[in-house]
């Protein structure tokens, strides 16, 4: 009768030396699942942001044009230093923007030299399970500051899309021989240069 609760109290520590391991296991690998979803959130988000980069910077080069052909063109009247000024702001959101999406490369996961350590099992001072959570932290804060940067050069972008445009109207020299074109007037109605040029387009296509 004396050596059964020693027996016992073998067999339940046996049995919580058993179960430790399974559930350091089970708890790294809820841990990947949730790093693993936090990574392609930021993917998602990172094609996010290149898709709308890209988007501007076409918008961008689809209004650089049209003021160049515009500037050609008789029926407009730009003042130069206004008109090179607007010009030089547009193409230099258009520069941002092309910048901003090349150097954008977040991390999606293993790249080729991880997986060789993880064949080779190269982790002497810890498990590769361990490690490996470890680096997906590190992906993951790399991947935020990526993502802040897009998104504040994307930003930066679009401003300098806005202000292009703003002084692109303010140089339509034309806007200024109609009755009451004051600053706000073009402003809300737009850039007079835009609706001159498409008047004109449409004046040609008449006459031909």
């Amino acid at each position: 009768m004396t050596g059964e609760p020693s027996e016992d109290r073998e067999a339940a520590s046996t049995a919580g030396a058993a179960e430790g391991p399974t559930r350091s296991s089970k708890r790294l690998e809820i841990a990947y699942q949730e790093a693993r979803a936090v990574l392609e959130a930021q993917q998602a988000t990172a094609a996010d942001i290149d898709q709308k980069t890209t988007r501007t910077v076409r918008l961008t080069a689809v209004i650089v044009g049209l003021v160049l052909s515009a500037a050609q063109l008789e029926a407009m009247d730009f003042d130069p230093p206004a008109a090179t000024i607007a010009v030089g702001v547009l193409i230099v959101s258009l520069i941002v923007g092309v910048i901003n999406y090349s150097a954008s490369d977040p991390i999606a996961g293993l790249n080729p030299q991880y997986l060789s350590r993880l064949v080779a099992n190269d982790f002497p001072e810890t498990s590769w399970e361990t490690h490996l959570l470890s680096e997906a932290g590190s992906w993951i804060s790399d991947n935020e500051a990526e993502i802040a940067r897009s998104g504040d050069v994307l930003l930066v972008q679009r401003v300098l899309l806005a202000l292009g445009i703003i002084e692109t109207s303010m140089a339509d020299d034309s806007s200024e021989r109609e009755p009451g074109s004051e600053t706000g007037q073009r402003l809300r109605k737009g850039p007079a240069w835009l609706s001159n040029f498409l008047n004109f387009g449409r004046t040609r296509k008449k006459s031909e």
